[in-house]
Formats: C-alpha cells, structure tokens, sequence
C-alpha cells in the first residue's frame, strides 16, 4: 500500500477529532480547536490510510525531522504485532546513536493493560524494550495517538478506531506540544512494564563471565546443544547476526539498566 498525497482535510472535522482526544486526555486548549476552526490558511497535514503504510510514514518523517520523545498509545498489540515490532530496533537504530544524541531521543509506549496478557504478548513488547522504547501499562487506551512535542503528532480519522484505517499526521508545533503535554498525565498514571526475562537471559550472564558453551551447560543443567540454542534465540531477538554483535547489544542494554557488574561480551563463549 502506498500513502495517498499530501492533503488537508476539513479544519472542522480535524477539530473534531482532536477535541475527541482532548476529551479523552483532559481537554485539548480551546485556543487550538478555535485556530483550526477559523483559520483560512493550510494545516500541514498529510493523510494516511492503511496500517502499513502509516508505519513506513513514520520512518519518511524520521528521516527529515529527528524524533525526540514520542509517545505512542496503542490500545491493543495489534499493529505493533503486525509491523512493529519485528523492525523497531532496526528503526530506532539511527537514533539511539553514542552522544549527544542518546540522551535525546526517548520513545515511550502506553499499551492498553489487557492487550498484555500471555507470553506471545509479552515476547512483542520485550521486542519494543530491546528496541529501546520505555513501556507502561494503561487500563483505558481509548484510541491511538502519537505526539512527538514540538515535532509533528498524528491522530486517526475516526476516533477509537484501532488499528485506524486512515490518520492524520500533523506538522505543527503547537498541536504537538498540546497533545503531547496532555498524555503526561496518562504516562504518569500507567504502571511501568517489566520486561520477561527469557531463558537465554542467565545463559548470555553467564557467557559473559567468560564461560564457554560446555561450561554454561554444565552450569545450567541443560545440553550443550539447548545452550547453542538459546544464543541463536537471543540473537534473532536481538536481530543480530553474530555473537560479537550479541555481546555489544548486551553489554550496552546492562549499562543503560545501571547494570555495569560483570557486562562482558557473550561471544567470548566458545
């Protein structure tokens, strides 16, 4: 699917659907829905229909505009299962560069607390974890809405709608800031996400203690063959395609955790 062109869609009905979110977050500033209702001139706003396409959008406008602190709702894991998670850390990658840049860029994510409830659902959020996003937990998501304060922030065309068959991306930097300001609240309410500790966890641990394969298994009570397993398994979580690259992407997620005893590199097993 490709995204339709650029257009603007009528300021009353834009105003309506950002007043619906207002009144789902506290009330969107009244000075804005009035801007838009009696502004003659163009919001910068660009339609998109289709969920695939409004996730390849994001990185388009992540390649002209850098993102900062987005904050993604997402009522259910449905297209963070379908498109995102499987491409975040790749995504995210530019981003999540060594300083200054790092302190920068802060993704969150409020999922709808139902939507997180067996491992399958757990094993998409660690994805969005590993990618970098800090996650919370919500009882009431009651739409999707992303709002990247003094970037850009996106609302669907028909409020509640989830997964949105079209939204609207708007380039303006005070809708941002508003609506972005207004799910503070939402933030601060929702219960942090703890992410699963899958079973490579203690095997990468213990590999970067300097532990071989054989030792670890002995270690661990498990086959040399299920040890080899889990490093393949942490790998693809990971989306890497070696054990070096296994051991910098480890090493530096135990720093960021404040974790800095006994980080190695798990590819000093053998």
């Amino acid at each position: 699917m490709t995204s339709s062109p650029p257009s603007v869609p009528d300021p009353a009905s834009l105003a309506a659907t950002l007043h619906a979110a207002a009144e789902a977050v506290a009330g969107l500033p009244r000075a804005i829905e009035a801007q838009l209702l009696a502004s003659h001139e163009s919001v910068p706003v660009e339609i998109i229909h289709g969920s695939e396409s409004q996730w390849a959008a994001w990185g388009r406008y992540a390649a002209t505009v850098r993102p900062v602190a987005p904050i993604n709702c997402y009522p259910d894991l449905t297209v963070v299962r379908a498109h995102i998670a499987a491409e975040a850390h790749a995504a995210t990658e530019p981003f999540r560069e060594p300083a200054p840049f790092t302190s920068t860029f802060a993704p969150r994510a409020i999922i709808g607390a139902g939507a997180v409830a067996d491992e399958d659902d757990h094993a998409v959020v660690d994805r969005l974890v590993a990618a970098g996003m800090e996650v919370r937990l919500h009882p009431d998501v009651p739409s999707w809405l992303y709002a990247d304060a003094g970037v850009l922030s996106a609302v669907p065309l028909v409020w509640g709608e989830h997964p949105p068959t079209s939204i609207a991306v708007i380039r303006d930097v005070a809708i941002s800031t508003a609506l972005a300001a207004l799910l503070e609240p939402t933030w601060t309410a929702a219960t942090p996400y703890r992410a699963s500790s899958p079973d490579w966890a203690d095997t990468l641990r213990l590999a970067s203690l300097g532990l071989s394969d054989k030792a670890i298994a002995t270690a661990q009570g498990i086959s040399y063959r299920t040890v080899q397993r889990r490093f393949a398994e942490a790998m693809a979580h990971h989306g890497v395609r070696s054990r070096f690259e296994l051991g910098v992407v480890w090493r530096d997620a135990r720093l960021d955790a404040g974790d800095a005893g006994d980080v190695g590199e798990a590819d000093q097993a053998s």
